[in-house]
């Protein structure tokens, strides 16, 4: 099989990967109720954004989503993880 060819096929599977991965995360993963930026819950790029390209404002963005979106507690901030303005959310997810 010639290289080239190879190396289509190699990129082609790892995108379908990525949209693969990001259309679970969107649409089907237990966390996809919570409310923020979609791009915070299907990759890590918003992450890298706020602390590389702004060089640390991250900390004030997850404040200012968390203003944005009201009255929910907490707000996806990175593929996976949450963030919490009150202790009690971390207790009250747990025993759901």
């Amino acid at each position: 099989m010639p290289f080239r060819l190879t190396c289509a096929i190699v990129v082609l599977l790892l995108g379908l990967c990525l949209v693969v991965v990001a259309v679970w995360r969107l649409f089907f993963h237990p966390l996809r109720s919570i409310p923020g930026p979609r791009l915070a819950a299907v990759t890590s790029l918003y992450r890298i954004y706020y602390e590389v390209i702004l060089g640390g404002e991250f900390l004030s963005k997850v404040i200012q989503l968390h203003d944005t979106y009201g009255a929910q507690p907490l707000t996806p901030n990175l593929v996976l993880k949450l963030t919490f303005t009150q202790a009690p959310s971390y207790v009250s997810l747990q025993t759901k």
